[in-house]
């Protein structure tokens, strides 16, 4: 993860875990880097009995054709 990635905050509902990052937490690494950070974002919040999906956003923007991407 980039020097001054955030989590800005993260919900539960529904067995659903909505997490949001700071900008930061997008930068660099190009597409495999991104692709990569996105997966272990994804299996480290898959690991709780509670979490079924994850849905992730960048201040508060979730259209996954514009976030993490390099």
């Amino acid at each position: 993860f980039p020097a001054g990635s955030k989590l800005n905050s993260l919900v539960i509902v529904n067995g659903e875990a909505r997490a949001d990052f700071n900008q930061a937490t997008e930068m660099g690494g190009g597409s495999c880097g991104q692709a990569i950070r996105i997966i272990q974002i994804n299996k480290t919040l898959l690991q709780f009995p509670t979490i079924k999906t994850v849905k992730l956003s960048v201040e508060g923007q979730s259209n996954p054709s514009l976030i993490f991407q390099p």
